[in-house]
């Protein structure tokens, strides 16, 4: 039975923007506390690979292939933990207007397979905070932009 985890955020910026942000690979590690890397071709199909750190620090590398890419919308991609009846992984990120300056910032990932049960109470407080610390950092970020700022390195 797959099992979803899933947080959002307004940021207070045009959803154009707030793409631009999250599909800018390169300067990941300057602001992402989770994903703290990412490099591929972002188009369907793309093939990502990525390198992960949660807050109690821990690592993880893997590699996705992307199933959608819609600008300004939507960016998902899937992956699995060792084979895919192990552990399927869809994660997403949906970026929706609320207003021309104004965006709901949805991420969340689904997971299904063996491992699941195993996994479960980890992937819900560990992952759980690594979204959510994102979600701060796109919205800190796409804000000072939104605002005619430059933003300063947040990150070590």
């Amino acid at each position: 039975m797959p099992r979803a985890l899933i947080t959002e955020n307004e940021i207070h910026a045009a959803p154009s923007l707030v793409w631009r942000v999250l599909t800018d690979f390169p300067m990941f590690p300057e602001w992402n506390p989770f994903i703290r890397e990412a490099h591929g071709d972002l188009r369907v199909g793309g093939k990502l690979r990525l390198s992960f750190t949660t807050p109690a620090g821990i690592g993880m590398k893997a590699t996705a292939t992307l199933v959608q890419v819609e600008p300004d919308y939507e960016l998902r991609w899937i992956g699995s933990l060792l084979v895919p009846l192990l552990m399927d992984i869809e994660h997403f990120f949906i970026v929706e207007p609320l207003s021309p300056n104004k965006t709901r910032f949805v991420h969340g990932e689904t997971f299904g397979g063996m491992l699941v049960p195993v996994f479960i109470r980890m992937l819900q407080s560990e992952v759980m905070g690594a979204y959510r610390a994102m979600n701060q950092a796109l919205k800190q970020r796409a804000e000072i932009l939104a605002a005619g700022g430059r933003p300063e390195p947040s990150l070590p």
